[in-house]
């Protein structure tokens, strides 16, 4: 079984994706910002790490950047629902930083799954 670490400031996002890929047999371990994100992921080993972008004290982009630090091999799946930016922008962006897939808020729970069987069939 996979395990996934999951990041976004907003609860209920939070929840509901853990139940869903919970539901699909996946492992989720979630963290409510980029720090706590960063440290779980520096003390245990996760198969994908699905981030939010736009998050209070450390946001998204230096947050893939952290994680791409720690492991080049790492998969990770970047969202968001734009802000300043569209989100489209803000996930082209987060793709330089390192993020192998994005998401665009609001998807579907089908379109999670498909994106994470995706690039977790990669690996």
């Amino acid at each position: 079984m996979a395990t996934i670490l999951l990041i976004d400031d907003e609860e209920a996002m939070r929840v509901w994706m853990s139940q869903y890929l919970e539901h699909a047999g996946y492992g989720v371990v979630t963290a409510e910002d980029g720090e706590e994100g960063s440290r779980k992921a520096s003390n245990q080993r996760f198969d994908l790490v699905i981030v939010d972008i736009l998050m209070p004290k450390k946001e998204g982009l230096e947050t893939i950047a952290d994680l791409r630090a720690q492991s080049q091999n790492l998969p990770i799946i970047a969202m968001s629902g734009g802000g300043v930016l569209s989100s489209v922008e803000v996930l082209d962006i987060a793709e330089t930083f390192g993020a192998d897939a994005t998401l665009e808020k609001p998807f579907t729970g089908q379109t999670l799954l498909e994106r994470v069987d995706q690039i977790l069939s990669r690996e």
